[in-house]
């Protein structure tokens, strides 16, 4: 998973596909009713709505509704409802069972906060970043996109040092195509572009097949086929 956002990359892992989305559903008859009809909301485009049915879902099922909460983050995220996303992802690291699942869970929490922080321009919401990040990897500590965000969150809070520490981790860690290792090395040498609101690190293909990373292209002149 990647830091895309927060909101896009929290939305494409989050997304349960409809397997999972039985298994992970409420076991409370009510819980189970309200569940579906935000399921109903969402197929007809109307998630906003949906957010207050899963929402509802989840408090009705105690808190224990994994498919509630992941769409609960999805949701919050996307509108700005930082109460329910917030309160999701302490649910989720509350149920997590396995190493790897706390890992997973407080690193999630970790990009909810994240992106809180980038919205709402509060330093706090940058701290509890990487609070939760450490956390992630007292769990467990082979985790290459916890460092990544962990940068970024440590830039945030004006610690330059040692965000440049982090994505000089995250470099020697990660795979030799990732677009997110190309930014990295940028922010290295410019630890203040990682404050900066950037667009997702993409990759596009010129008209004569050259291939370049979006982080390649300053100073450049191409031509795009679309």
């Amino acid at each position: 998973m990647r830091l895309v956002l927060a909101s896009l990359a929290v939305a494409c892992v989050l997304t349960p596909a409809p397997a999972q989305e039985i298994k992970d559903g409420p076991t409370n008859e009510k819980a189970r009713k309200t569940y579906k009809d935000a399921l109903k909301e969402l197929g007809e485009r109307r998630s906003e709505e949906a957010l207050d049915k899963f929402k509802k879902a989840d408090k009705q099922d105690d808190g224990h509704c994994l498919a509630c909460q992941k769409q609960m983050i999805k949701y919050g995220v996307q509108y700005r409802d930082w109460k329910a996303a917030e309160l999701a992802a302490e649910e989720m690291v509350g149920e997590a069972k396995s190493d790897r699942e706390t890992a997973f869970t407080h690193y999630q929490f970790a990009v909810v906060l994240m992106e809180e922080g980038l919205q709402r321009h509060k330093e706090e919401l940058f701290a509890r970043t990487h609070d939760e990040i450490a956390k992630a990897f007292a769990a467990y500590a082979n985790f290459p996109d916890a460092l990544y965000l962990d940068g970024r969150a440590l830039a945030n809070l004006w610690q330059d040092d040692a965000a440049k520490a982090r994505f000089e981790e995250y470099v020697k860690t990660a795979a030799g195509n990732d677009l997110d290792r190309q930014r990295a090395k940028r922010y290295i040498n410019y630890p203040e572009l990682a404050r900066a609101r950037l667009v997702p690190p993409f990759e596009l293909t010129t008209a004569d097949g050259q291939r370049f990373a979006m982080d390649d292209l300053q100073g450049k002149v191409v031509l795009l086929d679309f």
